[in-house]
């Protein structure tokens, strides 16, 4: 928990201070040019020039955990969904010139790294909602290896429901929320957000194919520089403000 409170507050730190306007049409580069992966906007979405901090609620409260930083969000042609990324991969590094603390990804429990730190952050995300669960496997649809591969080449893809919203970030005839993760070994893992209304909940799968190799691990050797990002904070990331 003790990264997780430094990852907010390193962030808000940078942030909080900036008067910058929006440049969410540069973070796809910048994803790029830090993780080697292809972080494109869903085809036929528009960008709006928003940001979001959004955190899974429950009972209209928001849940005592970080909000998360969204962009881009977008929305579909027709309005009926909206769709949004997570600012930032999620991925641990330590680096002694940094105090050894940045990262990118927490985890309730440090020693799982990052090729299970996806699973336990689903599983945080599953308790928060669902205080009585008792097999997360219960909510979430992992689905096949093959899709994961075809459309991200990715390892897999997860998703779940959100039972409630957090309220005031969006519209609320956006009624219906499904989270989705996408990871692939040694690489950084990927949130995203689904709003949809009643009628683009009733066509959801079709939404969700528009993000179809839009979002892209690179193959090739890739080494995570914990210096980059922390220079992005403080420069690019804080344009997003």
């Amino acid at each position: 928990m003790k990264t997780v409170i430094f990852l907010v507050f390193l962030f808000w730190g940078n942030l909080a201070f900036t008067q910058n306007r929006t440049e969410h049409k540069d973070i796809p580069d910048s994803i790029d040019a830090l993780f080697n992966i292809k972080y494109q906007p869903a085809k036929g979405f528009r960008l709006l020039d928003t940001l979001i901090v959004w955190s899974i609620v429950d009972g209209g409260e928001i849940i005592k955990q970080p909000g998360m930083f969204y962009a881009p969000v977008l929305q579909s042609k027709d309005k009926e969904c909206v769709l949004m990324y997570a600012l930032i991969p999620w991925f641990m590094s330590r680096d002694d010139s940094l105090n050894n603390v940045l990262c990118t990804c927490c985890s309730d429990d440090s020693k799982l790294g990052n090729n299970l730190a996806h699973r336990s952050w689903i599983k945080q995300e599953i308790k928060y909602m669902y205080s009585h669960y008792s097999n997360v496997d219960d909510y979430v649809s992992t689905l096949p290896a093959a899709y994961a591969k075809r459309k991200f080449n990715a390892d897999s893809v997860f998703l779940f429901n959100v039972s409630s919203v957090t309220p005031l970030t969006i519209d609320k005839k956006y009624e219906y929320c499904t989270r989705m993760f996408i990871s692939r070994r040694d690489r950084p893992f990927l949130m995203f957000v689904w709003f949809f209304t009643e009628q683009g909940e009733k066509s959801k799968q079709k939404y969700m194919d528009k993000l179809h190799k839009k979002v892209w691990y690179k193959d090739g050797e890739w080494d995570f520089n914990a210096r980059n990002l922390y220079n992005w904070t403080g420069t690019g990331y804080s344009k997003t403000l």
